[in-house]
């Protein structure tokens, strides 16, 4: 995919796969199914303290791998420095695959433990949907579908499942502005900022592993 030296690697098991995807919204596919789309569980309230009403709005198209596609990944092996790609969709996938695919041939028999925040939730299961409908066999890192729950942890390392502990939970920028004092420049959902948040979530969980370790 680009640029994995193996054998830095061999020393370094399990591999962490620390992943970011951007995503934009396929508009002819919204415009083909906006009536689809409309249907109320596609739509969310919330309450506006100015005049003690509900407001109805959309949830983000983005969101959905049926109306959204792929446009760049970030990504960083361990404690490496993260890289980006952009390339059309199809080439993302399959590049994507061809990465875990290379780690596997190093060590077959250790696991890698994908990273980042909400893996569980979204980035993985949107991944593997946007692979199949471009006709793309997912590889088994994205077929957490066949992992048990209580076995999930060793598959994965969730900023979002970490944070959340009985059920509460926090935007990722809100994590790193209380865990590090620093507040993105951008947008932090916006595809140039990718790059940042990864790195600062990779931060936020070695400084909570760190405490719980010391």
């Amino acid at each position: 995919m680009t640029y994995i030296n193996h054998e830095d690697l061999r020393d370094s098991w399990p591999v962490e796969i620390w992943l970011r995807i951007s995503t934009t919204v396929d508009t002819i596919t919204v415009d083909d199914y906006r009536d689809w789309y409309d249907k109320k569980e596609f739509r969310e309230s919330k309450f506006n303290e100015k005049d003690k009403t509900l407001i109805e709005y959309e949830k983000s198209w983005w969101r959905y791998p049926e109306f959204s596609k792929v446009t760049g990944i970030s990504f960083a092996i361990n404690d490496w420095p993260v890289q980006t790609l952009t390339w059309d969709e199809e080439s993302l996938l399959k590049k994507l695959n061809d990465m875990f695919r290379e780690l596997d041939e190093v060590e077959p028999m250790k696991p890698h433990i994908l990273c980042w925040f909400n893996l569980y939730q979204h980035d993985v299961p949107y991944l593997w949907k946007r692979m199949v409908m471009n006709w793309i066999k997912p590889d088994h890192h994205l077929r957490l579908a066949k992992i048990p729950v209580y076995n999930i942890n060793k598959y994965i390392r969730d900023l979002n499942q970490l944070w959340k502990q009985t059920g509460f939970s926090a935007s990722l920028d809100l994590i790193i502005y209380n865990l590090l004092k620093e507040k993105a420049e951008w947008n932090p959902y916006a595809s140039t900022n990718n790059e940042w948040m990864l790195d600062k979530t990779r931060q936020c969980w070695r400084k909570i592993c760190n405490l719980f370790n010391s």
